[in-house]
């Protein structure tokens, strides 16, 4: 799904340097059209067949399938917000508004720094949590 953000950010760019608001929402809302029928898809995928996406990149009986499978499953779910979260941060860039991006993944960070340790270890989620 790469090509979604560079696409974004040029189509917001144009738009926002005709200084038509109009379009600029027009644009971002097919953006978001867009990531929500490739988040659909992708966590379905995901969630419901994690075996034959990991049978993609594992080879049957590995090790690593035990941690795997739950990590893949709970991960499914963060497709569309991830999609949002990168098509959002393409869309400030198209209006050449750097900070705003900056400011909310400072805070993402920190509240991973801050609940992974105690969702993997103080709650002993392991590598789900």
């Amino acid at each position: 799904f790469s090509f979604l953000p560079s696409v974004t950010a040029t189509l917001i760019s144009q738009e926002h340097a005709r200084g038509d608001h109009e379009a600029l929402q027009d644009a971002l809302c097919q953006a978001f059209m867009i990531v929500f029928i490739l988040a659909t898809f992708g966590t379905s995928l995901l969630f419901f067949q994690p075996d034959r996406v990991l049978r993609s990149v594992l080879r049957e009986g590995s090790p690593a399938l035990e941690y795997a499978r739950p990590y893949l499953t709970i991960r499914a779910l963060a497709v569309l917000p991830d999609l949002i979260s990168v098509t959002g941060f393409s869309a400030f860039r198209g209006i050449l508004d750097t900070v705003t991006p900056l400011k909310i993944t400072a805070f993402a960070n920190v509240f991973n720094a801050v609940f992974d340790p105690i969702l993997i270890f103080t709650l002993n989620m392991g590598v789900p949590g």
